[in-house]
């Protein structure tokens, strides 16, 4: 398992460590964004939010993982929540 923190793609220069990327050994992704786990990458690519909330910072975070990771921009808050 890899964790680090996940790089800004907006016009701020950072996330301060409120945002880090989870790399399983399997292939899957994670973001958590401050204490909460609210996003995963599939190792099939399948994109699913974990998260209930929404607030304007985890959308901000959401997009950075997005692009982080190549993936096409998707609004956080049109997701349905998948339990995982």
């Amino acid at each position: 398992m890899k964790i680090f923190d996940l790089p800004c793609f907006d016009t701020r220069k950072s996330f301060y460590g409120k945002a880090q990327c989870i790399e399983f050994e399997d292939g899957t992704k994670v973001l958590k964004s401050y204490d909460t786990f609210v996003a995963q990458i599939q190792p099939s690519g399948e994109l699913l939010r974990t998260w209930g909330g929404n607030s304007q910072t985890t959308s901000r975070h959401f997009n950075s993982f997005l692009i982080f990771y190549g993936l096409p921009p998707v609004k956080f808050n049109t997701l349905e929540v998948t339990p995982v």
